[in-house]
């Protein structure tokens, strides 16, 4: 091909970029406060179900056991000295079981967000918190969307 091809063709690429111009915040009329509170009102009705349903099934035993016990157990451990360890581990098929004194999570994973969500275990130390915080994340996600 042609120079003049491509410079056509990057030519046109670029121009698809300009056909929707960005758009323009809504006004805060008293319509946008109405919408604003209904998307409230549905994320409360979300974290509400939603957190009753994980954690009535945590409670029922229903949850991924290895990987719920990892996380609780990596987290669990950052407040108590042993950043990120854990012991659970598959024997059978995991690659990442080096011994049976456990690993750092380190070494599978690099995840950083769980030494902020280690405070929350200050508060209420269970796996049942992460459920809620995942929950209360997921439902924060409908206002940027909004």
């Amino acid at each position: 091909m042609s120079k003049a091809t491509w410079q056509k063709r990057l030519a046109v690429m670029r121009s698809r970029l300009y056909l929707y111009p960005a758009p323009e915040p809504m006004p805060r009329t008293s319509l946008f406060w109405l919408a604003m509170g209904l998307v409230g009102l549905m994320v409360l009705l979300f974290s509400v179900f939603f957190i009753a349903f994980v954690t009535s099934r945590q409670d029922a035993f229903l949850t991924a056991a290895e990987d719920m016990g990892n996380m609780d157990q990596a987290v669990w451990s950052i407040i108590h000295g042993q950043i990120l360890h854990q012991t659970i581990c598959n024997v059978v098929s995991d690659t990442n079981c080096y011994s049976a004194a456990g690993i750092s999570r380190f070494a599978i994973h690099f995840e950083p967000m769980l030494f902020p969500v280690s405070l929350l275990y200050f508060i209420w130390s269970g796996p049942k918190t992460l459920l809620v915080l995942q929950t209360l994340v997921v439902a924060s996600g409908a206002f940027p969307a909004f």
